[in-house]
């Protein structure tokens, strides 16, 4: 991580910007080696999403139609059958 502080910047005689301070980071690019594919490790950090798809297949195993319909309901409102779409390719 790079840090500036009290930065002058200036372009032949005009100042573009003085005693600014800011902070540059750098995030990996690149998933861990993990057992899931990636799309599914960037879906992962949808706690929401996450949490509902567990709920499902629960509610599936259990055969519950009344939390299935609410929680396909509660899928929808988030557009959680949509989230794979969503994820930067």
């Amino acid at each position: 991580m790079l840090y500036f502080e009290q930065l002058t910047l200036r372009r032949g005689a005009k100042l573009l910007f003085e005693h600014a301070s800011f902070t540059i980071a750098h995030v990996a690019q690149e998933t861990p080696a993990l057992p899931v594919a990636a799309i599914r490790y960037i879906m992962q950090g949808d706690a929401e999403l996450t949490d509902l798809e567990v709920q499902l297949a629960d509610a599936e195993t259990r055969a519950d139609s009344e939390a299935l319909a609410s929680l396909h309901e509660r899928m929808a409102t988030i557009d959680g059958y949509a989230a794979p779409a969503r994820v930067p390719a």
